[in-house]
């Protein structure tokens, strides 16, 4: 090919992609009600241009690739902008990329009952909700302003603050309304002030229901990559019409510095994991960086051999088997240091696309076309002309 056509094939390229983004920018001005859904109420003018600006923030897909998505959602009609995001990030191209207006509006509120949500994902109640799950050992929770033992007893605060006092660290969790690190505090012995007294300000901060938690000893090859923030598995699954739990997704998250914390939109780093439980070559962090080692202790992420992952898988299909009300289900699972996983969090709700798909592809695997055929079946989501 020489010089003359070359250059016009990168014309015709230039130009196919930005059509693609002014689709996708035409596709949310005329599907704006979508946004409703997504946000659970009204969307205010901000978080409308915040969308708009998002859709014409990455690079478009050329005329082929925007055919792919087409195709493989067909009849349904979709935007680009998943698609793009990864692309953009990751390099990487696919069209099963789960839209997230799609999945947010549509098929997150078809398999996972909301309405149950709202009292379920209450931390406060996992004792009661996996019972016979492994899960970080309970001090006490505090539940409409009444402290409760493990089992539930009362208590006065004066008895937690002695349960707290006699160990070395322990963690407050914000019951509801928890995410990325958000509403988790450690605490320990300081010079500077007694861990009562830390205790005492910090349940006061928080108003609603919370939980104390003893610190999770992580295993020794998960801590290589940290050792202050217990490094996890976010394990998605799906419970297929047929009562068997399938995994969707996996995908390892780690903390940087000295942190408690290993969530991603925390300035943590999340890298994919293989089928047979090894990590794949690139971490990626919000800010957009991205490495093939820690940034701190060096540790290379390729062809890590991640330890009880397999037991990690079987707890979360044993956990799934327990709430069908809800059968996309993220969860959130750490490796004690004799190597037995322990349920740390339960997402039963909008789990989160994004971040998944940059690192390990597709968010429903080879269960995309199934779960988006049985969720759409009868919805109003708009369809190609014709269709």
């Amino acid at each position: 090919m020489n010089l003359k056509n070359v250059r016009k094939a990168s014309l015709r390229e230039g130009i196919e992609r930005r059509l693609n983004v002014l689709s996708d920018f035409a596709y949310v001005v005329r599907y704006r009600k979508m946004a409703d859904r997504i946000s659970y109420g009204a969307v205010s003018m901000s978080d409308i241009l915040t969308t708009l600006r998002r859709f014409v923030a990455y690079p478009g897909l050329t005329r082929a690739e925007a055919r792919q998505v087409r195709a493989y959602y067909a009849p349904y009609r979709v935007s680009t902008l998943a698609h793009r995001q990864v692309k953009a990030t990751s390099g990487d191209f696919h069209p099963a990329y789960i839209p997230a207006e799609m999945f947010f509006a549509y098929i997150d509120p078809y398999m996972n009952n909301r309405k149950k949500a709202v009292g379920l994902e209450s931390k406060c109640m996992f004792d009661r909700l996996f019972p016979g799950i492994p899960q970080p050992k309970t001090l006490a929770c505090r539940i409409n302003g009444y402290w409760l033992s493990s089992d539930y007893r009362p208590l006065t605060f004066d008895e937690v603050a002695a349960l707290a006092d006699a160990q070395e660290a322990v963690f407050v969790k914000q019951s509801d309304d928890s995410y990325g690190g958000y509403g988790v505090v450690r605490l320990t012995h300081t010079e500077d002030q007694p861990l009562t007294e830390a205790l005492a300000e910090t349940v006061k901060a928080f108003k609603g229901d919370i939980l104390l938690q003893m610190p999770i000893h992580q295993h020794a090859e998960l801590a290589r990559f940290n050792p202050s923030s217990v490094n996890s598995y976010r394990i998605v699954t799906y419970l297929t019409p047929e009562g068997k739990p399938y995994i969707c997704t996996a995908v390892f998250r780690m903390g940087i510095g000295n942190t408690a914390v290993d969530n991603f939109c925390s300035g943590g780093i999340m890298i994919g994991i293989d089928t047979r439980g090894r990590l794949k070559k690139i971490g990626y962090s919000e800010d957009g960086t991205i490495t093939t080692e820690h940034p701190v202790t060096g540790v290379r992420y390729e062809g890590f051999e991640l330890p009880s992952f397999g037991r990690a898988l079987k707890l979360a299909r044993r956990a799934q088997l327990m709430l069908p009300s809800f059968r996309l289900v993220s969860w959130d699972i750490a490796i004690e240091e004799d190597g037995t996983p322990v349920l740390i969090e339960a997402n039963l709700t909008a789990g989160g696309t994004e971040a998944q798909q940059i690192t390990n592809g597709p968010f429903l695997r080879n269960m995309t076309r199934r779960i988006v055929k049985e969720a759409l079946k009868d919805s109003d989501f708009p369809k190609l002309r014709g269709k």
